[in-house]
Parts: structure tokens; C-alpha cells; sequence
């Protein structure tokens, strides 16, 4: 039975240059959004949206990962959240391509196998600079769609892109192949937004690799946060399933 994704309400728009803050590391903290292709928004109850609760949405920076797919900016859309680093539930993603109506998949069509280098570029492009380097969120755009098999000539929301630096920006995420996200660290979340049944633009998302706590209690309110009074619970055993709903740890 294939995996069923949790899905999310969204809208991303272009450039995403807006000032303001996106969930950190740490729950319950914020940090600085920084120069990317998308500002993306996360509306209504979702893991991403963690001020739902509060009545608000919750923003994060983005990509774009299939340059020839259609989305219109600022739109608001319904998707499923696919992770970077589960390669083999990507292929759930069918994906039409200009190709005289062939339908495919997104590891079909892509270089999926470069998305641990992508990952790498999240941690590594603070919104101005990989290092000491000077780059644009437009060349480090067009250097994942590199990443992907893609070109982006012709693209005309990138801002000021040196053709040179994209190929600088590529060949240094390929040298990074193999890259894991550990806790702490960015790592991409996909979402497959879908429009009168026709899947649109793969959205990247930058967000956090998280990891399991070791506290459980009764949490009477449902806030999925421990208030006073809520007391701890013993004897718990926590388990780590897969998308096949096996356990692959505990």
C-alpha cells in the first residue's frame, strides 16, 4: 500500500525577499528569513505551521525544483510533504511533462539523486554568501536546477545571475554528494502541489531535521506542548515507523 503523505495548505511567492522570521532549530524559536527563490506561507493545522495555534500562519524560505512546471505566484494551493531524503517515496510524485502529454515521475524526471547536494546549498547559502563568496539567491537557484538536469535561461525572476557563479555554486554542491541533514541542520521538504487534479511546480522547503525526544506526558489540552499541570508519563515506549508502517526503531 503506498505511503499516504501528510498534506499541507500553502501559497509561495517570488522573490522571496521578505523581512521577517521562520521557525529555528529549536522548537518554539525563530530565526531570520534570508534571500531565496520563494517566501513560502503555511496556512491552517500542519506540522510546518506550528502558530496555527495562535490563529496565524507560519513562513519559511523556498525553491523551486522543476523550472518548466507552471505555478502561479502568491497562489494558494493544497500539496503533499514528501521529505529530500526519501528518495524512493518521490516516485509517488507524477509529474506531466511537456512531452506531448507522457505522464512520469519525479525521479524519472529528475536528478533526484542530487538532492543531498541541495540539502548541502541549504545550510551552506546564508541568503548573500556560500563562505566568503558573494552569490545571489538567483545563482544559487539556478544552480539547483543544474542540480536537477535542468537549464534556466530565459528565467526571468532571478534577479542578477552571473552565469560563472551558478557553475561555481554547482560544481561545489557536487562536491558535497552524500550530505545528511542531522538534527539541527536545514533540510528540504518537497511539497507536490495539486490544481483540478494536475500536480504543478514541486516547492522546496527549507525547514530543520528534528529528532525524537525521550519525554512523554499527558497532554489534556492538545496544544502539543506541555503546560503546568500536565503531568509526565512512565514506562512509555517510543517507536520509530516507517512509510510501510514498519518499526525501524525504538
Amino acid at each position: 500500500m503506498p505511503y499516504t503523505p501528510p498534506s499541507v495548505t500553502f501559497s509561495a511567492a517570488t522573490p522571496g525577499t521578505f523581512t521577517g522570521f521562520t521557525p529555528g532549530a529549536t522548537p518554539g524559536t525563530f530565526v531570520p528569513l534570508k534571500d531565496s527563490f520563494f517566501d513560502v506561507s503555511i496556512f491552517g493545522a500542519s506540522v510546518l505551521n506550528p502558530l496555527f495555534a495562535f490563529g496565524q500562519f507560519t513562513r519559511y524560505d523556498g525553491w523551486c525544483l522543476d523550472v518548466a512546471r507552471p505555478y502561479t505566484s502568491g497562489a494558494t494551493y493544497t500539496g503533499q510533504l514528501y521529505s529530500t531524503t526519501n528518495t524512493s517515496l518521490l516516485s509517488q510524485i507524477p509529474t506531466f511533462r511537456d512531452d506531448g502529454g507522457t505522464v512520469s515521475t519525479l525521479t524519472a524526471m529528475q536528478r533526484v539523486d542530487n538532492l543531498d547536494s541541495v540539502n548541502w546549498l541549504l545550510n551552506n547559502f546564508n541568503g548573500s554568501a556560500i563562505g566568503a563568496t558573494p552569490y545571489t539567491y538567483g545563482e544559487v537557484q539556478g544552480a539547483m536546477w543544474k542540480l536537477m538536469g535542468q537549464g534556466y535561461a530565459g528565467v526571468t525572476t532571478l534577479g542578477p545571475v552571473n552565469a560563472a557563479n551558478v557553475d561555481s555554486i554547482y560544481t561545489l554542491a557536487l562536491s558535497h554528494d552524500g550530505f545528511l541533514p542531522t538534527y539541527g541542520q536545514k533540510i528540504g521538504v518537497i511539497i507536490d502541489p495539486v490544481s483540478n487534479g494536475v500536480h504543478l511546480q514541486p516547492v522546496l522547503v527549507e525547514t530543520f531535521a528534528a529528532k525524537l525526544g525521550d519525554f512523554v506526558w499527558h497532554d489534556t489540552n492538545g496544544k502539543g506542548r506541555q503546560d503546568a499541570g500536565e503531568a509526565g508519563v512512565n514506562g512509555v515506549t517510543g517507536k520509530l515507523l516507517d512509510g510501510a508502517g514498519a518499526v525501524i526503531g525504538s
